[in-house]
């Protein structure tokens, strides 16, 4: 539980800069923060860099609101720990 916490707060730290209206998890990138795609590709690599993970393309069609990247990001840093 204190990952998914530091992860959560990395990524509001991140988001921070680009929403004007306070970002919580239930946030939306499209309608509530306003990210472009550029944006959002902009956020995922710096977030690979802090965490220094890959995040699948694949996985981020999933991903609608802070919440969803934050649980995506606790999954893959939880199977990076465990060496999976």
């Amino acid at each position: 539980m204190a990952q998914e916490k530091q992860v959560a707060q990395v990524i509001l730290q991140a988001l921070a800069p680009w929403s004007a209206q306070p970002v919580t998890e239930t946030s939306r990138f499209g309608e509530d923060i306003a990210l472009d795609s550029v944006q959002l590709m902009e956020l995922l690599m710096a977030l690979e860099d802090h965490f220094d993970i890959t995040i699948p393309m694949n996985a981020v069609g999933d991903v609608a609101t802070v919440g969803d990247l934050c649980d995506l990001l606790t999954r893959i840093l939880a199977a990076r720990d465990r060496g999976t």
